[in-house]
Order: structure tokens, then C-alpha cells, then sequence
């Protein structure tokens, strides 16, 4: 959603008819409506600091990276 967000700048979105903004909030639109919903918003920070990060390699080891993070909640 990061990643998508960030490539498509000036599309504009609406969050249950209610909110309009553009795709770049989108994660924190999602991050907020988690919260709202006292879910754990650490899988959506997650994914924003993932979607953030600069891309490094040619092959990506997200798979290496997702399981140490996931580890801690085993």
C-alpha cells in the first residue's frame, strides 16, 4: 500500500464514503481505522517502514526480515 501510494501521488481515494484524501495517506488512513478498531497497529508500521525503506539489492530478503519480525510475536 506504501509503495502503491507513493507512485500514484494524485489519485483521489474515499474511506467508507466518509473521508476523501489522496493515495499517500492511505497507510495512515488504514494505520488510523486499526487503531479505531484496537487492533495492534504494529503489522501496519511494519509494512510502512518495509514500503519505506530504499530498495538495496536486485533480489529483496523481505522473507528474512518478515520472519525476524514475526518471530517476536510467536
Amino acid at each position: 500500500m506504501y509503495v502503491w501510494g507513493r507512485r500514484h501521488q494524485y489519485v483521489n481515494l474515499s474511506f467508507l464514503g466518509i473521508f476523501n484524501f489522496t493515495a499517500p495517506y492511505l497507510p495512515w488512513v488504514l494505520l488510523a481505522f486499526s487503531v479505531v478498531l484496537r487492533s495492534s497497529p504494529v503489522v501496519d508500521l511494519l509494512g510502512m517502514v518495509a514500503g519505506a525503506a530504499p530498495p538495496r539489492r536486485r533480489h529483496c530478503r523481505c522473507s528474512a526480515v518478515l520472519r525476524l519480525a514475526l518471530a517476536g510475536f510467536a
